[in-house]
């Protein structure tokens, strides 16, 4: 096992003993058998985080991109690669992603944090 991977396992363990609430990645497939003519909704693919949530972090608020009122997810990589087309539901109530940081940000992913927006 290699150093990144121990720290993956590391930060599993850590965030999955301060997870908070209910904290799921949602993303939206397009329906293989939709056509112009007839459209079909899009399939929903649901993935549990353990994660933990709290206000988005002063350093990263621009009151711009990123507002006070966002909140910050952390989790740790393996369970899902977020993108900033996914969403997340926190405790039942949906959250668009507005940003996706990986740490350490090249190289082997250990954690994510992502900025949700309601």
């Amino acid at each position: 096992m290699g150093f990144y991977d121990e720290m993956r396992a590391i930060a599993s363990d850590v965030i999955g003993e301060f997870k908070q609430g209910t904290v799921t990645y949602v993303r939206l497939i397009p329906n293989p058998g939709s056509t112009p003519d007839e459209p079909l909704p899009p399939i929903t693919q649901s993935v549990p985080l353990e994660a933990t949530v709290r206000p988005v972090s002063t350093k990263y608020v621009d009151n711009s991109h990123i507002v006070q009122s966002d909140k910050q997810v952390t989790f740790a990589a393996g369970a899902v690669t977020p993108d900033i087309n996914g969403s997340v539901d926190i405790d039942g109530a949906r959250y668009k992603i507005i940003e996706v940081m990986p740490t350490p940000a090249a190289g082997t992913v250990v954690t994510y944090t992502l900025i949700v927006r309601r």
